[in-house]
């Protein structure tokens, strides 16, 4: 549906810049503009106000606002805070321990600099969560700490709103704030009030829609919304393979296995060194009754991943559905040991004793998740490796606890 193609380019020399920019037909590839901007450092969101400001009078675009209304509104005055704020969003987006904790040092020195800067504090927000989120940290440790940090966040992005105006500050916000109501304070209702304020004060910021759709519809078996919010993530970052592997999440999770494989192996086409595709891709081999193709798949995410707890978990839950007992033992006091060195969630040790068929081990585990509040228990209604645990009545009194929709 593109009609208009923006291109551009920066370089930097020191303190000095240079953008070029232009506006190409899709249809014919005939050229509408062109410009070259050379500025200094300082200058970065002026440029970027000047630079919108060209490209909507080239395509004879008006929008209606105070002139002295920015296009492009500054959250910080200081560029050299914005590039720690990108660099610490670029190891954000990488998924990895250490992409996480080196995100956590990039935030807080921005923070340091412009402590006002309100973008800053939801990147921190948002490491927390997911060291959390992916069982690197102590949910007790980094939940609360996303949370304040995230409040703190909301007050400075509402000082530095503009009405009117698109807000991804205010929208980063209450993102996090949506995902940690919805995994670790399971309060669904308000989860779902922050994810939802969230995409009215930014409607093209995908990680709103992603995390809303993975964090809180999911869980309320909710596929169908889930499935469109996805799909909206993906229009607004359509190169994201974290986005694009969630769609065959919710396939997934939904039991459309087919069209899972599909989403996963278009993930790995165009990242195949992406571990959390291989690692769903290899559940969901394994709910098909491929065990050699999902042995496979869970060997490559582990192997690119080797310090990820979730992966070895799955893969020992894996090993036991396909008959391999001993090796599923194997990783399992591997877990165990880990645990005794470092946080494991309890929930995955739980997944390889359910897969082994030993319920009340499982069931004794996934006591211990609910005391830690482990954020892997809001999925437990739906993943296919709890399967066999939930006509048993502790299984459904977690769920009514968790306040999850019954399977």
């Amino acid at each position: 549906g593109v009609r208009t193609l923006l291109e551009g380019s920066v370089r930097t020399a020191g303190e000095r810049m240079r953008i070029g920019a232009r506006l190409t037909n899709a249809a014919d590839g005939y050229q509408i503009w062109s410009a070259q901007y050379d500025r200094e450092m300082k200058d970065i969101f002026a440029v970027q106000d000047e630079i919108a400001g060209s490209i909507l009078a080239a395509l004879r675009v008006t929008l209606i606002k105070a002139d002295d209304m920015p296009l492009v509104a500054p959250q910080t005055g200081a560029p050299e805070v914005y590039k720690l704020y990108l660099r610490g969003r670029h190891e954000w987006n990488k998924r990895t321990e250490d992409g996480l904790l080196r995100s956590l040092e990039y935030f807080q020195e921005a923070i340091d600099k412009d402590p006002g800067y309100a973008r800053a504090h939801a990147g921190l927000a948002d490491s927390y969560a997911l060291l959390g989120i992916y069982g690197i940290r102590p949910p007790s440790e980094v939940m609360p700490k996303a949370k304040a940090t995230a409040s703190r966040a909301l007050e400075e992005a509402a000082e530095a709103s503009v009405p009117g105006q698109a807000d991804t500050g205010l929208a980063a916000v209450h993102t996090t704030l949506g995902c940690v109501k919805a995994v670790y304070d399971w309060s669904w209702a308000e989860a779902e009030r922050h994810f939802r304020q969230a995409i009215e004060r930014d409607p093209k910021y995908p990680t709103a829609h992603h995390w809303y759709a993975m964090n809180c519809l999911v869980p309320m078996r909710r596929f169908e919304e889930a499935t469109r919010e996805i799909r909206l993530a993906q229009e607004s970052d359509p190169l994201s393979p974290a986005i694009q592997a969630s769609l065959g999440l919710v396939h997934y999770f939904a039991g459309r296995l087919v069209e899972a494989a599909a989403a996963l192996k278009k993930t790995l086409e165009a990242d195949p060194g992406f571990a959390m595709a291989h690692f769903f891709l290899g559940q969901t081999y394994l709910q098909m009754e491929r065990a050699d193709d999902a042995l496979a798949a869970l060997g490559n995410a582990s192997r690119l991943s080797p310090g990820s707890a979730e992966f070895r978990a799955g893969l020992g839950s894996a090993c036991a559905l396909a008959g391999q007992r001993e090796r599923a033992h194997r990783i399992l006091e591997e877990l165990k040991q880990r645990r005794r060195e470092r946080y494991v969630s309890a929930a995955l040790i739980a997944e390889v004793h359910a897969g082994l068929g030993e319920t009340e081990e499982a069931l004794s585990w996934l006591g211990e998740a609910e005391k830690e509040r482990s954020p892997e228990l809001c999925w437990i209604g739906v993943r296919p490796a709890f399967s066999r645990l939930r006509a048993h009545p502790r299984f459904a009194d977690l769920v009514r606890t968790i306040g999850l929709p019954a399977a």
